[in-house]
C-alpha cells in the first residue's frame, strides 16, 4: 500500500514458503492449542504483527481462532491499550483494517 511502509498481510496464501513457515511457526501454540493463557496469546499476537500490518482474517487463520471473538477478546483491547496499532485509524470498521505491534510503526506514520 502506498498509506504505509510496512508489508501488510491480508491472505497466507499470496506468502513465500518461508515467510508462511516463519509465520506459522510463531503461532504455533494457539493454533495446536485451543487453550492458552491471555497473556500467552497477546504475546503470539504482538510477534505475528511486529513489523508488518496482518489482518483479522489472516490472523485467526494463523492461530485457529473465530475472528469476532479474537478481535473482541485480544485485538480491540490491544489497541486500546496502545499494544498494537490499526492500519486505518480514522476508518476503525474499514474491512481492509489490519493491525501492527505498536512499536514497530515507522516514526512517520506514528505520527499520524
Amino acid at each position: 500500500s502506498s498509506y504505509h511502509r510496512e508489508p501488510l498481510i491480508d491472505s497466507l496464501e499470496y506468502l513465500t514458503p518461508e515467510k508462511l513457515h516463519e509465520i506459522k511457526a510463531l503461532a504455533r501454540l494457539p493454533r495446536d492449542k485451543q487453550r492458552i493463557s491471555r497473556e500467552q496469546m497477546r504475546s503470539v499476537i504482538r510477534e505475528i504483527c511486529c513489523g508488518q500490518y496482518v489482518t483479522l482474517g489472516a490472523l485467526a487463520v494463523l492461530v485457529n481462532r473465530k475472528p469476532k471473538p479474537l478481535q473482541a477478546q485480544y485485538l480491540s483491547p490491544m489497541v486500546k491499550e496502545k499494544q498494537l496499532k490499526l492500519a486505518f485509524p480514522s476508518t476503525p470498521n474499514d474491512p481492509r483494517q489490519a493491525y501492527i505491534t505498536a512499536s514497530t510503526v515507522s516514526g512517520k506514520e506514528q505520527s499520524k
